[in-house]
């Protein structure tokens, strides 16, 4: 069974650091600009608004992970990029939280 954790602080990042980057060594998407210490370093430094860190497990494994700025940046990725695909009810939580 799948299920999606939503991460808001940044200390996320350091939670996630292993099984992050484990994850995109098996991807084909692996580079530098994906790795957990880019990611929170431009958190860290570029960030604005609200975090979020979508983090999808089958039973206990990592399996996809998206961080994301705002409602907007998680909708503009589910119509435009192949193969993401962030639950209704992950659209509707981060509605909620008011960070458009």
């Amino acid at each position: 069974m799948t299920r999606t954790e939503v991460y808001t602080t940044p200390e996320a990042f350091d939670r996630l650091a292993g099984e992050w980057n484990a994850l995109l060594k098996r991807s084909a998407s692996d580079t530098l600009f994906l790795t957990n210490e880019w990611q929170k370093t431009w958190w860290r430094e570029l960030g604005e608004g609200e975090l979020r860190i979508l983090a999808m497990y089958e039973s206990d494994a990592l399996v996809g992970i998206a961080p994301l700025k705002s409602l907007k940046m998680a909708q503009f990725m589910n119509e435009n990029v192949p193969g993401i695909s962030v639950p209704e009810r992950i659209l509707k939580r981060l509605e909620a939280a008011g960070d458009g």
